[in-house]
């Protein structure tokens, strides 16, 4: 090659590293403004970006020897790198608020099917007599029951009583029985020898959208809480179900305070828009609204923020942050996990058979509720550490599609930047209430009797104090 085509295939080499420099620092740019959350801070960002820039083009640029350029030029392709990796996650964070946004307010419903094992039917095609429906006060039943008419030529009966329910089909009433997904684990419980008759034929989706409650409250100024919601299923968030997890976060950034407050999922509450009596557990089968607003009547509190995870989203979460550590009180194994008394690091799996286990704790629904306070204080503090920086990305992808919440994204980033700015040593504490067992009977399941915890009302009272205490602290 010729000294003077060499020349220029530098010379083009400079120029094109100069062009790339400034359009991956103008879309850097562009998504710290979209993001928002360097707050003071962008602007200084920013500067240094465009101050790095011109003396790296200056130099790049200027009429000196190749060879002393090149020091320059592996520079400026490094930050070409690094401008390009941030904007990326930045893109993707502002991608992942969005996804998570659009889904708050889905409700998704699954009604399964079930005919005689010893019966004719065996698929939905062979249906056309009758079909018992089971009415749970679920707003969607009536759409199911469309969309199964809609399908096959069928008269429905609806049932409010799960005994009479089950002998329809058993006594020939009818060729098939239709029950919300969310209420079948409710016969196995408890009508076992009559359920086994049956063998699941088919199932029907419906989905609708609930409103979603906003507030306007400042997170970085006021208290606000937060309800935890942890679904028992895997797959689609947005699957109606029971809520087996229902942990208040009652947060003070001024205080730089978190309490945490577990209600048993057999507590014996009213729902907080029927107004009739039920598990707590069973409110998450009409919606997420309607669980903030029972727990809400039962605390006298108002709920400004909700977030939403299944068994997935767990296991996926714990995973990417490397593990939680926590801390155990008790010796016990589960699901194929063992933990000691004292600290232990779980991955996801872990984490999942430690906040599910229950029955062979001293205090049983009490004690799981105290391990799923620890797996949340385990991930907060993962999560708001620095090393949580290398695994940015995959978080966003491992949660994408098992979180939802109704906090605007606006929101999410204040939280950034405050933690970003502020730099809060959060101090968390866990309560909960108890209460004593006994058998009621349910909205959601008719005339059966369930077992229920009766609420002591001496503690609900002492956690309405804790909360109003915190949320009316303003003062470090």
């Amino acid at each position: 090659m010729s000294k003077k085509k060499k020349k220029k295939k530098q010379k083009r080499i400079t120029i094109f590293t100069s062009l790339l420099l400034i359009v991956f620092s103008v879309i850097l740019g562009y998504n710290l403004f979209k993001v928002n959350i360097l707050g003071v801070y962008l602007y200084g960002v920013l500067g240094l970006i465009i101050v790095v820039d011109y003396i790296l083009i200056k130099i790049l640029n200027a009429k000196i020897k190749f060879i002393f350029k090149f020091p320059f030029l592996l520079v400026s392709f490094c930050l070409i790198g690094t401008l390009g990796f941030a904007s990326y996650n930045l893109d993707k964070t502002s991608d992942f608020f969005k996804e998570i946004a659009a889904s708050a307010g889905l409700r998704e419903e699954t009604f399964n099917i079930y005919a005689l094992k010893k019966g004719s039917v065996d698929q939905l095609a062979d249906l056309d007599g009758k079909v018992s429906v089971y009415e749970n006060g679920s707003s969607l039943v009536p759409k199911a029951i469309k969309k199964l008419k809609s399908s096959v030529d069928v008269e429905t009966t609806n049932y409010d009583d799960l005994d009479r329910f089950l002998s329809s089909g058993i006594d020939r009433k009818s060729d098939a029985i239709m029950i919300s997904s969310s209420l079948s684990e409710l016969l196995h419980e408890n009508y076992k020898d009559e359920f086994s008759n049956y063998k699941k034929i088919d199932s029907i989706t419906v989905i609708t959208r609930e409103k979603v409650n906003k507030t306007n409250v400042d997170v970085t100024k006021k208290p606000f809480v937060v309800y935890l919601s942890g679904i028992d299923t895997y797959g689609s968030i947005n699957e109606v179900s029971r809520s087996d997890v229902n942990i208040l976060a009652v947060i003070n950034p001024k205080t730089y305070k978190i309490l945490l407050i577990n209600t048993p999922r057999d507590y014996y509450v009213t729902l907080g828009t029927k107004g009739e009596k039920d598990k707590l557990t069973h409110a998450g089968i009409y919606g997420i609204n309607e669980s903030i607003k029972t727990l809400e009547k039962l605390y006298d509190t108002k709920i400004e923020f909700y977030i939403k995870v299944n068994f997935t989203s767990l296991i996926k979460l714990v995973d990417t942050v490397d593990g939680i550590d926590i801390n155990s009180k008790y010796e016990f194994s589960y699901d194929g996990s063992s933990f000691r008394v004292g600290p232990n690091h779980l991955n996801g799996k872990e984490a999942l058979a430690f906040s599910r286990y229950r029955k062979g704790l001293p205090g049983g629904d009490l004690s799981r509720g105290e391990n799923q306070q620890e797996v949340i204080k385990g991930l907060i503090e993962k999560i708001t550490s620095p090393s949580i920086i290398k695994n940015y990305s995959s978080i966003l992808d491992s949660v994408s599609d098992g979180v939802v919440t109704n906090m605007d994204d606006s929101d999410i980033y204040k939280l950034a930047k405050y933690q970003i700015k502020e730099k809060p040593k959060w101090k968390i504490e866990s309560i909960g209430v108890t209460g004593k067992g006994d058998y009621k009977t349910t909205y959601s399941a008719g005339q059966t009797e369930l077992y229920v915890m009766m609420p002591d009302e001496d503690e609900v009272e002492s956690v309405k104090k804790e909360i109003d205490i915190l949320t009316n602290t303003q003062k470090k």
